[in-house]
């Protein structure tokens, strides 16, 4: 038998800080952790998974850097990203602003920079830790373990609201209130939450990670597991799953970015197929290569019937279906349009945004990403700084949010200040053309090397880069749902695709 042999402190390390990401990745889900809340002076975005990043921070991810630990070169943009942040905040505490609601500016930077501080090290630290494939599945594999936890126990919410009434057991709301924070409205509600805030928030994280990833490895045919049951992978499994427990949140920004996400998906498919009938309508019948041209053209039009089929059916029925468990989307399938609806519509300008918004039941939102873009347009160079858009809110805000309840009960009963309720409006008012075009050529190097590791011969790689198109395909509609920089989901995915880059020209070089 050999003799035990005690690790070295190095090696003590290295497991501590490989359980920390191993746990930093099951623990995603959690999203409102009320402990976290409360030392964040009630902050509804706490994640759980920011407790064991924060101790990865300090006992890894800065002691690499500053021995010069290489970051993938997907990040200068980044990088470039946050120094530009502070400069524009910084240039902003010298702009002539009313002060409400006992807030001044530059606390209110601090706090909103902390945000953005967590979802940056949520990318670093993704994107630095692996150096192979097998570190990949493994971080997939406890990535789908976080995936399984978050789609069981919404399921397990949905038993209770549909057979049940909402009435759940102690138990459960015992454990709840330990693991979640939610509102009254939220809990009584007929929509899924997940471990989430709200159920906008658990479409999110299954738009913008769990899905990419399982919609990507089902279609990959691999998985990150070895076993199978009834020759399914666990991936395929979670798909089934996540998305009866997605549906039955019913929503409808996030539904969709589904959408989105599986017309990629199917028109990859229907180009293949098209490649394939193609060539098997020139082999049989076509003779002269003049033909060749009455080919395509029939093929693709079969191919453009069948994709705008799909979508049309999507729609209808989800929406059909939806109807009868949401009332606002039931405002969409009894939407009725007269010879005024049409004229105010065509105008395609905010008022027809705002009008529309307030007939389908959401108009409130509408109008802060309204009040937002206005905000830009009187600042469009810099913007108002990180955190600032509140203090620039209320005199740019459209005459009709002042009759909502919502917008009366911020004014009058809330003390935060409004925010835009939309990722990109945020980043042009609060950041500037300058701060959105950086971000942007950040997103579009994280597509070119999602779409460059495709070619990969990695089964881990390619699922990681389809899943990374999946996901930035589904942020252009989602960046509409939310506004805030600590949500880890797009962090966490863009932190592995550029992590699979770095992989991939390692084993170049």
């Amino acid at each position: 038998m050999p003799a035990f042999t005690r690790p070295t402190a190095k090696q003590a390390l290295a497991w501590v800080c490989a359980a920390l990401m191993a746990i930093i990745l099951v623990c995603l889900p959690f999203t409102s952790l009320p402990a976290l809340g409360q030392l964040s002076s009630g902050a509804m975005v706490a994640p759980l998974a920011a407790i064991p990043l924060a101790l990865l921070v300090v006992a890894w991810l800065i002691p690499y850097l500053l021995r010069r630990g290489r970051l993938p070169r997907e990040s200068v943009p980044l990088v470039v990203f946050l120094f530009a942040c502070i400069a524009v905040s910084a240039g902003a505490l010298f702009l002539n602003v009313i002060y409400i609601k006992n807030k001044t500016m530059l606390p209110t930077e601090i706090c909103a920079f902390i945000p953005l501080i967590i979802g940056l090290c949520f990318y670093f630290a993704v994107a630095a830790w692996p150096t192979d494939d097998r570190t990949l599945q493994k971080m997939l594999q406890a990535i789908h373990i976080g995936g399984a936890l978050t789609v069981g126990f919404a399921l397990l919410q949905a038993v209770f609201v549909t057979f049940f009434h909402n009435q759940y057991p102690h138990l459960f709301t015992q454990v709840r209130d330990l693991l979640v924070i939610q509102r009254w409205g939220v809990i009584a509600g007929s929509r899924i939450t997940g471990l989430t805030y709200e159920p906008s928030w658990f479409d999110h994280q299954l738009n913008m990670l769990y899905l990419p990833l399982w919609l990507a490895a089902s279609y990959q045919r691999t998985s990150a597991f070895r076993w199978r049951v009834l020759r399914l992978s666990f991936e395929n499994i979670l798909l089934g799953l996540g998305l009866v427990a997605f549906f039955l949140s019913w929503p409808r920004i996030g539904a969709i970015a589904l959408l989105l996400m599986l017309v990629f998906l199917l028109v990859k498919i229907l180009y293949i197929i098209y490649q394939k009938v193609v060539l098997f309508i020139t082999r049989r019948w076509i003779t002269r290569p003049e033909s060749l041209g009455w080919a395509r053209l029939l093929a693709g039009t079969g191919m453009l019937v069948v994709l705008a089929g799909f979508c049309v059916a999507f729609v209808g029925l989800y929406f059909e279906l939806g109807s009868r468990r949401d009332f606002r989307l039931t405002l969409v399938t009894q939407a009725t349009l007269t010879s005024d609806d049409v004229k105010i519509i065509s105008r395609l300008d905010e008022n027809s945004l705002l009008y529309v918004a307030n007939r389908l039941a959401f108009m409130e939102r509408a109008a802060y990403w309204v009040t937002g873009w206005h905000i830009f347009n009187d600042y469009p160079i810099t913007g108002v700084g990180i955190g600032n858009a509140g203090f620039f809110f209320f005199p740019r805000m459209p005459a009709i949010a002042w009759a909502s309840p919502e917008v009366n009960l911020l004014v009058n009963a809330s003390t935060d200040l409004p925010n835009i309720k939309s990722f990109w409006v945020r980043l042009l008012a609060e950041t500037g053309i300058i701060g959105f075009a950086l971000f942007v050529s950040w997103y579009f190097l994280l597509w070119r090397s999602a779409r460059a590791a495709r070619r990969s011969r990695s089964p881990v790689i390619q699922v990681i880069a389809l899943a990374g198109q999946l996901a930035l395909v589904a942020f252009l509609v989602e960046g509409f749902s939310i506004d805030s920089f600590a949500l880890p989901y797009l962090w966490v995915i863009a932190g592995l695709i550029s992590a699979s880059g770095a992989i991939i020209r390692r084993k170049v070089d």
